[in-house]
């Protein structure tokens, strides 16, 4: 996990040749490790503090080289560019969806996930967002689960 604070340090490490597909979440993505049902073997998870759209872009280009076996990448990032304009994150995406074509590689966006505690301004900025990586990213793009469809339960708890 890469911390907010030390971005200069984050970095993507060299993947054999086991390793499919990276997936590159924000702090949420820490949540991944325990799930009952682990990932496949053949995936590698980065979770870095705070990460934005553009982190993402500046991973992947510092990275290319260490991403050679890697055939699909998994962005779960967004919800720390609520604040961010329309132009930084459209650049963004769209240096990501370039850094994929050049190097014949399939980019899947999830979107960002409904935060209701969120300011209704922030709630539209990430609206945005993900109306611009679904355009961008067509069949690649994940939509969210919706609001009324998202249960919070405590660990151990069975859902009636």
């Amino acid at each position: 996990m890469g911390d907010a604070g030390s971005r200069k340090c984050w970095c993507i490490e060299p993947c054999d040749n086991t390793i499919t597909t990276v997936v590159i979440t924000d702090l949420n993505g820490v949540c991944w490790k325990d799930t009952e049902l682990p990932l496949p073997p053949t995936w590698r998870t980065y979770a870095f503090r705070g990460a934005t759209l553009h982190d993402v872009a500046t991973l992947l280009q510092a990275a290319t080289d260490n991403l050679r076996p890697v055939t699909r990448i998994l962005i779960a990032v967004g919800v720390n560019d609520r604040k961010s304009e329309t132009s930084s994150t459209m650049t963004s995406l769209h240096g990501i969806q370039q850094w994929a074509e050049r190097r014949s590689r399939s980019i899947y966006v999830v979107a960002i996930p409904p935060h209701p505690i969120l300011n209704m301004v922030e709630r539209t900025t990430l609206a945005r967002i993900n109306a611009q990586a679904q355009d961008i990213f067509r069949g690649n793009f994940i939509p969210a689960i919706p609001e009324e469809g998202i249960y919070i339960l405590s660990k151990g708890q069975i859902q009636t």
